[in-house]
């Protein structure tokens, strides 16, 4: 039992870090020109669905409920929600090479 909760510790301070980051990054992001007060907090995420009914949502929901994954960000791209529903890339901004 002591190994699961250290490694659940461990977990969860990696996990705080990496939001850290990802809330300095957000912050310089937001800086300058396109400074405005955010609506909700923020938080990074990967949408896996829309315009699903409740049913089919929580389908998703349950399986994807140990999805993981890892990836490399080299931009951040600027989108517009265009009048036929679908967002498009107005502007990719690259980042520093992954170290």
């Amino acid at each position: 039992m002591w190994e699961i909760d250290r490694q659940f510790g461990a977990q969860r301070a990696k996990n705080e870090q990496l939001q850290g980051r990802n809330q300095a990054l957000e912050a310089e992001v937001r800086d300058g020109p396109v400074t405005r007060p955010l609506d909700f907090p923020y938080h990074p995420h990967v949408t896996v669905a829309h315009h699903l009914d409740e049913e089919a949502m929580d389908r998703a929901f349950e399986g994807l409920a140990d999805f993981r994954c890892a990836f490399d960000v080299r931009a951040i791209e600027l989108y517009h929600h265009d009048h036929d529903g679908v967002w498009k890339v107005l502007r990719s901004f690259p980042l520093g090479e992954v170290a």
